[in-house]
């Protein structure tokens, strides 16, 4: 973070402006523009003139309240890195004081904690996705899911409900993720799972006229086929076959692909059989041994209520969206091969690895599952140990379970898509559960569970073998600095803005409207940057999830629907109508600003705008502010 602390007021992590910029803007929504409204959830200077809900955004409330602390003694920039280095810093810590309270050993506790700090899950989010940089609430809602299971009390059950509220204040994601180690942990403490091999089938009749013999050998005789299907689509890139009663199309790999192992499972399970027995560790549950969850309950309803009900309003007004969910082409997991190909931002390698995941079309912030090699290779080496050790049972369902979820709805290995459904392939089906529709962010609780599991390992060792393997883990994990991403500076534009007494909204151009699932238009982010200055509504915008409602009302305004159009950059018609500058103040809008170093210089000469309607105010840099209506402020 020391290039960014360096910075101070100037700069935010990141790259291109985007994501970081939102992640800001949200620190200024929280700190100082709530006072238009009162209320954090909703705001009226994104996509006016309708507004838009930030129930479903990645609004960080934590992170915002946070750097909320430091705005009466630094500018709002600086408090935001600083909050950004505090959560960095709270990562580590809380991970050390997790595997502290597992292990009882301070070295192994170090090398967890400084594991979890400097992942690779954590470090690539710091460039943009702040609201996921705030890992620490998953080690704390551990830490205090441990300490409930421990004894059971009214304390503990609020102390319980008041972690659980920090992380659905932090991120989606982590709610879902927390909600899920909640239930793992509750199942593995109180039900014993018993898994008996049974005796392969032999002489067993399935169906008449079929035996067990029988179904092992069709299956095989399919998956023979299948694999025959396969090898001559990718011998001919696709072909046809006449059978004479039927013409049967070969024309791709991943539905044969898909077949093949639905085919090869059913075989395995065949051959073979288990026996699953579930049952009660000591015995079942009553009323009274769930009254302390049901106090946690309440505790979390009431101190997570301003966001529950800002979500149910959301809902009332029908304004709730989700992905659409389509078998072949929801967002993929992450890539396995990622587990051996190195951290992405490590200091010395970092940037050859991240070569490589471009050279194999691996995106490395949402398909990265680098949890590191040294961690699993102890892990792998002392298995027989570290496994009789109390809690570790736990940790190791969290493991699995998260990894499997991380990988997606079909398996990938260096970029390829081997057609292999897995779990999520169904999951991303359940509500609420679709709403986290990044799969390869789950690598987080596989990184915690790692860190602790690795802790178990390091104390069952003397203190110099520790402290060597210890080293051995910072070493692979040292992440490089920060790269910066500077933010646009206050110009004449932003003063005319703020200072001129004609009310109404600023579109900033090229506008778009954009959300985690559709970019219509081109959003420029630097207008949030700009509009921290100004103050004023802005049309366009970003939100994480946008409501159905708002794209219906910008396509039928049928200025904004213009705008929006002439800011995509693969559209050819971008002539404005006449009378745009009209329909423009008729609709809320009362500027127009044109950034001339976009792609939009070339469609909006400054004759087209003023043929338009639009009135030429003042230009700042590559900025020009256009007034809609007649006392739009004064030409130089």
């Amino acid at each position: 973070m020391w290039p960014v602390l360096l910075a101070r007021h100037s700069a935010v992590p990141g790259g291109d402006p985007g994501d970081n910029f939102a992640a800001l803007w949200n620190v200024w929504w929280f700190v100082e523009g709530t006072q238009v409204t009162g209320w954090p959830y909703w705001t009226p200077l994104l996509f006016a003139p309708v507004g838009t809900q930030l129930a479903l955004h990645t609004h960080a409330t934590t992170h915002s309240l946070l750097a909320w602390v430091w705005t009466p003694f630094t500018s709002l920039p600086a408090a935001h890195n600083l909050t950004l280095t505090l959560g960095l810093a709270l990562n580590g810590l809380l991970a050390y004081v997790l595997a502290l309270r597992c292990t009882g050993r301070v070295v192994a506790a170090a090398a967890a904690g400084i594991l979890f700090a400097a992942c690779a899950a954590v470090q690539l989010r710091a460039l943009g996705h702040i609201n996921l940089v705030h890992a620490w609430v998953l080690p704390l809602f551990a830490l205090a899911l441990m300490h409930f299971a421990a004894g059971p009390g009214a304390v503990r059950a609020m102390l319980l409900g008041a972690a659980g509220a920090i992380v659905v204040y932090t991120d989606y994601y982590y709610a879902v993720y927390a909600g899920l180690l909640a239930l793992l942990w509750t199942l593995t403490l109180l039900l014993s799972v018993n898994v008996e091999r049974l005796p392969t089938p032999t002489g067993q009749r399935f169906a008449p006229g079929l035996s067990a013999g029988t179904t092992g050998v069709i299956l095989l005789v399919l998956i023979v086929l299948d694999l025959v299907a396969i090898a001559i689509i990718a011998m001919t890139g696709g072909t046809s076959l006449d059978l004479g009663f039927a013409r049967v199309s070969l024309r791709g790999l991943r539905n044969p692909l898909t077949l093949f192992w639905f085919l090869t499972a059913a075989w395995i399970l065949w051959r073979y059989r288990w026996r699953i027995s579930v049952g009660w560790r000591n015995g079942r549950l009553t009323l009274r041994d769930a009254t302390p969850a049901l106090i946690a309950a309440a505790t979390f309803l009431f101190l997570a209520s301003p966001l529950v009900v800002a979500l149910a309003r959301v809902i009332a007004a029908g304004d709730y969206t989700t992905q659409t969910v389509l078998w072949r082409s929801s967002p993929p997991g992450g890539d396995l091969l990622t587990l051996v190909l190195g951290h992405p931002r490590h200091v010395l390698t970092g940037e050859w690895t991240r070569s490589l995941y471009s050279t194999l079309g691996i995106d490395v912030m949402e398909q990265a599952l680098w949890v590191g090699l040294v961690p699993l290779l102890i892990l792998a080496s002392t298995a027989r140990e570290w496994r009789s050790s109390p809690g570790v049972r736990i940790w190791m369902v969290v493991a699995a379970v998260f990894g499997v979820m991380a990988l997606g709805p079909f398996l990938r290995v260096g970029g390829w898509d081997t057609a292999l459904p897995l779990p999520d392939a169904i999951l991303r089906y359940v509500p609420v559960f679709s709403n986290a529709r990044i799969p390869g962010r789950a690598v987080i609780m596989v990184q915690l569970a790692v860190a602790i599991l690795m802790a178990y390992a390091l104390a069952r060792r003397s203190i110099l073998p520790a402290i060597l393997l210890a080293f051995l883990v910072v070493a692979e994990a040292l992440p490089s600095r920060l790269p910066l991403s500077p933010l646009p500076s206050a110009d004449a534009v932003d003063d005319e803005l703020r200072t001129s007494s004609t009310a109404g909204a600023v579109a900033e151009l090229p506008l778009g409207l954009r959300d985690g699932f559709v970019d219509d238009g081109g959003f420029d982010h630097r207008a949030l940057v700009h509009q921290m200055t100004h103050g004023r509504a802005l049309s366009g915008g970003f939100v994480a999830r946008l409501a159905p409602g708002v794209r219906q009302a910008y396509a039928d305004t049928a200025v904004l629907s213009v705008m929006v159009r002439v800011s995509t950059p693969s559209e050819t018609d971008y002539r404005l109508p006449n009378g745009a500058a009209d329909q423009a103040s008729a609709s809320g809008i009362a500027f127009l600003v044109v950034n001339r170093d976009t792609f939009v210089n070339a469609r909006l000469p400054r004759a087209e705008l003023e043929r338009a309607g639009f009135r030429f105010v003042r230009a700042s840099g590559p900025r020009e502010l256009y007034a809609s209506g007649g006392r739009g402020g004064q030409a130089p």
